[in-house]
């Protein structure tokens, strides 16, 4: 037997009274739950969706589904955005590949004379040393190479003296004065070689590092 009057709960909570009906009533009650928050949209809980499912004997009644995802707030970056791939109808990268390593000569450690040659002697107290090459291939390199730094490496002696430099292009050559490494000559030098004749080479007797391909085109 059904009463006389039937009530149905409102999305208000209010309750109102509805008129007799037939036997068979369909009583569809909708549950809902809003919630304002303050927290920034970024932050809120996900929006829920609603449904419909019908319970066997109670109506139908609307039930919250599983949360949607939640959409980026507006004027935010997706903090983990999707990885771009290439583009649409070209390959991707091959893996193990990148880009190709820049080209070294090789070298050979080997004498300096093994390359170039060289010849020396006395001026006073100031030692004079010339060094050339076969080509112009090999007085580039040796411009470049034989630097008054490099020239005070190869012979120690040298390293607290005043040392020139003077390139001879045409000769493909580059000459060194030594200021001082005579002390005040030949007569008053306690040097093994006074007049300087085998400071060349005891320079062309160093080991340095050489490009192999000087060895072929420089007649090594």
């Amino acid at each position: 037997m059904v009463p006389a009057a039937t009530s149905c709960p409102s999305a208000t909570s209010t309750r109102r009274t509805l008129p007799a009906r037939p036997a068979a009533i369909r009583c569809s009650v909708f549950i809902a739950s809003t919630t304002t928050s303050t927290a920034p949209a970024s932050t809120r809980s996900p929006a829920r969706t609603a449904t419909r499912r019908t319970i066997p004997g109670n109506g139908d009644t609307v039930i919250p589904s599983a949360a949607a995802p939640p959409a980026p707030a507006p004027g935010v970056a997706d903090p983990d955005p999707p990885a771009a791939g290439p583009p649409v109808g070209e390959p991707g990268p091959t893996p193990g590949s990148g880009e190709p390593a820049a080209h070294t000569p090789p070298t050979v450690r080997v004498p300096l004379g093994r390359v170039f040659g060289a010849r020396s002697g006395d001026k006073g107290g100031t030692a004079n040393v010339g060094v050339w090459a076969r080509n112009a291939a090999g007085y580039r390199f040796l411009a470049g190479f034989l630097t008054v730094e490099r020239f005070r490496e190869l012979i120690p002696e040298a390293g607290k003296l005043v040392v020139h430099r003077h390139e001879l292009p045409n000769l493909r050559a580059l000459n060194f004065v030594v200021v001082g490494l005579l002390g005040e000559g030949v007569s008053s030098t306690t040097r093994v070689d006074p007049q300087a004749k085998g400071l060349g080479e005891w320079l062309r007797a160093r080991v340095v590092e050489l490009p192999a391909g000087l060895l072929d085109t420089q007649g090594g």
